[in-house]
């Protein structure tokens, strides 16, 4: 009985939806949830979400020109009105349409949205702040976030793909550094090795991992990361560290001989 109780709880829910209790998950997936469960929407009617996610509220005009890029505006509206009629009520209740605007409705939530709003935190923290106190869980939330909508690939996606990667980097190489400044080797450590791990080949994110070593004086430590990063610069990019990055580990080059 559990097991036939599970697999309908996983089903899409094919009933009418509305704004409140909605959430909108773009990261490592297309979803849209209602009270935990899956609702159903059409392949059109989930770019148009994602969009209005993403940029916030647009003209119509601008909607139908960026879903549509290759048709002329006038075409490209009847297609917006085509997708908007055929979606049924269910638009109305996610979607605010006025004064020929576009907008999610207030009770929609997106995950972008709670994401961004811990990096811009993160990026505007000093290290000062009692703010610290939830850096561990901020850890977690960066390190096992997943990209933008994988698998799609409409100009509009690939930057704002770019713009969040490249956020989720510097915010967790950033974190990494205020969790050494306060004696959290351990975690700091975890944030810089997430960066690396979500771009190997990024020396800020090797720089970060070496720094965090040296300042809780594991210099053998150090002196490895410093080698794993020169030994994949040199495989897959035929460069070496950078001087910054050859820098921390001046006064210990002895010990690489």
């Amino acid at each position: 009985m559990e097991a036939t109780s599970s697999r309908r709880k996983a089903e899409p829910d094919r009933s009418k939806v509305n704004s409140d209790g909605t959430h909108l998950v773009l990261l490592g997936r297309w979803d849209l949830r209602q009270n935990g469960r899956s609702i159903e929407v059409p392949p059109g009617c989930q770019r148009l979400l994602a969009l209005l996610a993403l940029r916030g509220r647009q003209l119509r005009r601008l909607v139908a020109s960026t879903l549509w890029p290759e048709t002329s505006d006038s075409h490209a509206l009847g297609s917006l009105r085509s997708l908007l009629w055929r979606w049924g009520d269910d638009a109305s209740l996610l979607l605010d349409d006025t004064r020929g605007q576009l907008a999610l409705r207030e009770g929609v939530t997106v995950d972008v949205h709670h994401m961004v709003s811990i990096m811009e935190d993160l990026l505007k923290a000093d290290g000062s702040e009692n703010g610290h106190l939830h850096w561990s869980h901020d850890i977690s939330e960066l390190a096992h976030t997943g990209d933008l909508l994988p698998g799609w690939y409409d100009d509009w996606v690939l930057f704002e793909r770019e713009r969040l990667r490249q956020m989720r980097l510097h915010s967790l190489e950033k974190l990494a550094g205020h969790m050494a400044s306060q004696g959290q080797h351990a975690e700091a450590v975890e944030a810089a090795l997430a960066a690396v791990a979500a771009d190997p080949l990024r020396e800020s994110a090797h720089r970060t991992v070496v720094e965090v070593h040296l300042a809780e004086g594991n210099v053998s430590e150090a002196l490895r990361a410093f080698e794993r990063c020169r030994q994949l610069m040199s495989e897959e990019l035929g460069i070496e560290p950078s001087a910054q990055m050859q820098g921390l580990i001046a006064p210990f080059e002895h010990l690489l001989r």
